[in-house]
């Protein structure tokens, strides 16, 4: 037989709603694993969407930086969604781990700067609507007048699957 023993009041480890306790996850948990899903990214489809050839070697290194970035921003998006208490601490951490962003080269730099622009154009909408990232993505790679507004609401609605994945495998 077991021992039961009834308590007067709540416990300090259970919370006072009596429902289940939060799963902590750490900065470098969901870092990693974010990580982990960023490096499965080959961004095939939106520069195949864009136009983008295979010879155009320059413009497709571009497109994937700037698409990388976005990806980090929708991170960030996620994390405000599922951790709105903890998403700023696992963004900066993330920030100051990933190896693309840290350190003080040209390049980190560089890309500390694109995700830094892009997560302010997020911040309006959050994930309410991609299109002004989408259409700063089409500025950026300075696609034709004619086709501007098919590419961006192609591009607006790859970065809405794109964002749906990441809070899909947020954890």
């Amino acid at each position: 037989m077991h021992d039961v023993s009834v308590s007067s009041g709540p416990s300090p480890a259970s919370p006072p709603s009596g429902g289940p306790l939060p799963i902590p996850y750490t900065a470098e948990e969901v870092g990693r694993t974010f990580a982990d899903l960023l490096a499965t990214f080959d961004f095939a489809t939106e520069l195949h969407e864009l136009g983008i050839g295979k010879l155009n070697i320059a413009k497709r290194a571009k497109a994937k930086k700037l698409l990388t970035a976005v990806s980090i921003v929708l991170w960030h998006v996620a994390l405000e969604k599922s951790f709105p208490h903890d998403a700023d601490a696992f963004f900066s951490h993330f920030i100051a781990t990933y190896p693309r962003l840290k350190g003080e080269g040209r390049s980190a730099r560089k890309m500390r700067d694109l995700v830094a622009r892009y997560d302010a154009l997020a911040a309006e909408k959050k994930d309410a609507d991609f299109t002004v990232i989408a259409d700063t993505l089409v500025s950026a790679l300075h696609i034709q007048e004619a086709d501007r507004r098919r590419q961006q609401l192609k591009l607006s609605l790859r970065v809405r699957s794109v964002y749906e994945l990441i809070f899909e495998k947020l954890i």
